[in-house]
């Protein structure tokens, strides 16, 4: 049964919602590093890939809150991304966030635009998988043969959490929802300029152009 307008203008707030989320995270992390003078940087690199990892949750119970009326039980009661996108991937292969450029058409009619493939660096569904897989091992303090060998050295500089979080808020920055009938689409402004400020998110018909 499709979703009601007032039921998808429900899923587009909790959708938003999570998003801010998302970019609370974010801006936390971010100024985590750059005071990185208060912690040792062990602790920060730990505190990171924790808040990394539950940043590729957010995005896929993100993912299930914008889908919520195709999702699965299944999915709705799992916790790892691959178990939660991979059921709504079953159904609508377009279900994943899009990086977007949102083109006014003010010649076309008043209120309509074309949306434009946005920024190439976001992290995509398996990226999010991935991530969220790899992290996992590094969250427990190790084996003691690892310990004896020195296999997790510590680090003093941030590129790669710096990277991670690169991808994230290329995806936030502005992005796009669109229903598996394609009847209606989330355009979303993470408005990363303002890290204070709610993610906005608003809700659109989506027409096919030919």
């Amino acid at each position: 049964m499709a979703a009601t307008p007032d039921e998808i203008k429900y899923q587009s707030n909790l959708f938003a919602g999570m998003m801010t989320e998302l970019k609370i995270r974010l801006f936390s992390m971010r100024q985590l590093v750059k005071d990185n003078q208060l912690h040792h940087p062990q602790i920060i690199h730990e505190i990171c890939d924790l808040q990394i990892r539950m940043c590729c949750e957010v995005v896929a119970l993100a993912c299930l809150m914008a889908h919520e009326d195709i999702a699965s039980a299944r999915a709705q009661k799992a916790y790892e991304p691959s178990v939660m996108m991979k059921g709504l991937e079953l159904l609508h292969p377009d279900f994943f966030p899009k990086p977007a450029k949102v083109e006014w058409a003010d010649s076309v009619g008043r209120g309509q635009f074309h949306i434009a493939p946005g920024n190439p660096s976001a992290i995509t569904q398996k990226e999010v998988v991935k991530l969220w897989s790899s992290l996992g091992g590094r969250l427990h303090r190790g084996t003691l043969k690892a310990l004896r060998s020195g296999e997790r050295p510590v680090q003093s500089e941030y590129p790669e959490v710096d990277q991670q979080i690169a991808k994230f808020e290329a995806l936030l920055e502005h992005h796009y929802v669109i229903s598996r009938d394609r009847s209606w689409v989330f355009l979303c402004n993470g408005r990363l300029d303002e890290p204070t400020e709610h993610v906005e998110c608003w809700l659109a018909s989506a027409v096919a152009v030919e």
